[in-house]
């Protein structure tokens, strides 16, 4: 990167440390839902399967030798209570690590609730896209609206007396918006902690106008309670990799970020763009901290951080935009400019 020029950044490199800090877990590719607003549904010739619990014990020691690690976090694009070793693998991490799951919450009965909590959870996400039944079951296709409240009450019950916290995250759309209403309730109802509201990230076309990104109203991000008053983000900051997070995919292939993790199909508003994949190491024959000092994924994350990539999204737009593997200020892939997490209106939690 010795050539780049400076008019071409927004800021110097913010990491001189960069070390990991948050690890995102996918235990598994496989999930018991068929969610309309779910990105999967643009995945290109991706496989399925769940992680392998051996290659996770080793990672799991090497986690608690990291002493940068203060979270792990087991999500990704699969449904972590799938995996058939899911509280196993939470018993294998440091208890010195916050650990947190994210869950459709379909398969939360009351015992897996206490199993998990023993295991060691700190926090469990719900994703709940609705507060009735009728919009709720309109966008998680394949879940009960009923069964989900019975699965929180059991959860509530077998935290009670615990420090274990409950988050809920909600995915902003036209279909639900006005649910947005209801939330606090919702969240006093069961004793939520925290909210994480998002806008989408669109799997089909969809008119700049109906994407709500512009809606000042909507704010996005972690909250306590929603205050239906947008605060203003900061823009072309990618939320991972400024937070030292790092994604270990659920075949052990290690990625910077959400959206680099699986092969799919997004759209920028109405225009269609293929996201290809990338990688900066596997943890079957390499540690993580091996693949994170990878000096092309080192380079990667100066990349980002500086944010050196043309503003896709507001660009009138290219042939270069409909993929991620080349721009018009750098050139070599991945390539951040159209990624709509780097515009603050997508926030994982």
């Amino acid at each position: 990167m010795d050539f780049k020029e400076p008019m071409y950044y927004l800021r110097p490199d913010s990491d001189p440390a960069d070390r990991p800090r948050k690890i995102y877990i996918e235990p598994t590719s496989l999930c018991n839902l068929n969610c309309s607003i779910c990105f999967r549904h643009g995945w290109i010739n991706e496989g399925f399967g769940n992680m392998d619990f051996a290659v996770f014990s080793t990672l799991a020691e090497e986690i608690g030798s990291i002493e940068s690690v203060e979270e792990i976090f087991f999500g990704g694009m699969g449904e972590p209570l799938f995996h058939p070793h899911i509280c196993s693998m939470i018993r294998a991490l440091p208890k010195s690590k916050k650990i947190s799951l994210l869950t459709n919450g379909t398969l939360l009965d009351e015992t897996l609730s206490r199993e998990l909590i023993s295991s060691g959870l700190n926090e469990l996400w719900i994703s709940m896209d609705g507060f009735c039944k009728e919009i709720y079951e309109n966008i998680q296709l394949g879940s009960r609206f009923d069964l989900i409240i019975k699965n929180l009450e059991g959860f509530n019950r077998a935290r009670a007396g615990t420090d274990t916290r409950l988050g809920i995250t909600f995915v902003v759309t036209p279909e639900n918006v006005e649910q947005l209403k209801l939330i606090n309730e919702f969240a006093d109802r069961f004793n939520a902690d925290i909210l994480n509201i998002s806008h989408m990230i669109p799997a089909s076309p969809v008119k700049k106008e109906d994407t709500l990104y512009e809606r000042e109203d909507i704010p996005v991000g972690k909250m306590r309670r929603f205050e239906g008053k947008a605060d203003t983000k900061e823009e072309y900051v990618c939320p991972f990799v400024t937070s030292g997070a790092v994604f270990i995919r659920w075949d052990g292939r290690v990625a910077p970020c959400m959206q680099l993790l699986h092969n799919c199909h997004t759209y920028l508003y109405e225009e269609k763009r293929k996201i290809t994949a990338f990688f900066y190491g596997d943890i079957h024959n390499q540690s993580l901290m091996d693949c994170w000092c990878n000096p092309d994924y080192k380079e990667f994350r100066e990349r980002v951080r500086i944010f050196y990539f043309p503003f896709c999204t507001i660009c009138w737009g290219c042939e270069d935009r409909k993929e991620n593997l080349t721009d018009c200020v750098y050139g070599e892939a991945p390539t951040c400019g159209a990624c709509l997490w780097a515009t603050g209106k997508m926030f994982c939690p």
